[in-house]
């Protein structure tokens, strides 16, 4: 190879080195969430458990948790199982633990039905998808070389205790018959005016759609009915 083939050879080797950028590292606890940590709430209700549970979910929000919840609480629990011997109670998150949820704090917590706990999750599934379509749209833009750890695009969730009681009596007046849970994509604005200048950007552009089509959908079920089992 003749001088100028090897100059050239390292001129593009230069501009390859510059242009490619190592993948994020979604398990870094800054990607997890953004603004303060998860908010929580604790009900009027002695032993209730939560009354309300809120975060801004970055990409890396949950990443390899998995369910932490602690079977006896909220306090309530144990009594209400005690009277409704047909009908199965958990201790369910408020801030799904898939989330970055707390599970061992009962502000985080409380009594669902399983009937109640699977019409959580037709709320918590469409966020999770949505969280994997956000880690896409980061490393897309990673990839254009843009600085994501300036933009702080992430989903903001509300989940709020708002059903009447089961009754007015202890235990009863710890079940409470819905939850609201709500959805909102933040600061999208300002990752789509970071890929304004770049080509190859579609990837992105379809990633961040997509989040928002799968926010949308959870909040088509944000709420969610805490009834006893069979209704």
């Amino acid at each position: 190879m003749t001088l100028v083939g090897i100059a050239k050879k390292k001129v593009e080797v230069r501009r390859s080195s510059r242009a490619r950028k190592a993948p994020l590292n979604f398990t870094d606890k800054y990607w997890q969430f953004f603004g303060d940590l998860p908010s929580y709430r604790v009900n009027e209700h002695q032993n209730a458990g939560g009354r309300h549970s809120s975060a801004i979910l970055g990409p890396g929000a949950g990443l390899g948790k998995g369910s932490d919840s602690v079977g006896d609480k909220p306090q309530a629990i144990q009594a209400i199982k005690k009277k409704y011997p047909g009908t199965t109670f958990i201790s369910g998150h408020l801030l799904n633990a898939d989330f970055g949820g707390d599970g061992k704090d009962h502000k985080n917590l409380t009594v669902l039905t399983s009937t109640g706990n699977a019409n959580h999750k037709k709320f918590d599934e469409p966020i999770k998808k949505a969280l994997m379509q956000l880690r896409t749209a980061y490393q897309a833009m990673n990839e254009l070389g843009i600085d994501v750890k300036a933009i702080r695009y992430g989903i903001k969730v509300d989940i709020e205790v708002t059903g009447k009681e089961w009754g007015d009596t202890y235990p009863n007046n710890c079940i409470f018959k819905s939850l609201t849970c709500k959805a909102k994509v933040v600061n999208d604005d300002k990752a789509l005016a970071e890929l304004v200048p770049h080509k190859n950007r579609e990837k992105a552009d379809a990633a961040i759609t997509a989040v928002q089509h799968l926010v949308d959908e959870a909040n088509a079920n944000g709420e969610i009915a805490n009834l006893p089992d069979g209704e």
